[in-house]
């Protein structure tokens, strides 16, 4: 049977409401939890919990694979969203953010990538 105990998973987005629920969810199962965060983002209430941070932005792939060495899965739920037309920041955050996740993951040896999106 399958267990988190001790597996290695990083997670982008962790300080959001979906990837911060993922990332206590996983640490509550034994999983060894990295998040992955931006430089300004709260991760007080991970720390407390046991989750290692890191800072890693989406538009370094180096960075990011530096941060995921030796992590076996990757929840990606970074991205951002809006209602305004701010569609160029969008655009880099979730296409090319995740496609830098995603070659990052790839060249850190991540068996497997869950990508989290949303409607909006």
């Amino acid at each position: 049977m399958f267990s988190w105990k001790d597996r290695k998973v990083a997670v982008t987005g962790a300080t959001g409401f979906v990837g911060s629920h993922a990332a206590l969810a996983l640490r509550e199962q034994g999983a060894d939890v990295r998040a992955l965060v931006r430089a300004t983002s709260d991760s007080q209430r991970l720390r407390a919990a046991g989750v290692a941070c890191a800072i890693a932005s989406l538009d370094d792939v180096g960075d990011l694979a530096r941060n995921m060495a030796g992590c076996e899965f990757a929840i990606h739920a970074a991205g951002a969203v809006g209602f305004d037309t701010a569609w160029d920041a969008y655009y880099r955050i979730n296409v090319e953010g995740t496609r830098n996740l995603l070659d990052a993951a790839r060249q850190a040896g991540v068996r497997r990538v869950v990508h989290v999106s949303s409607i909006v």
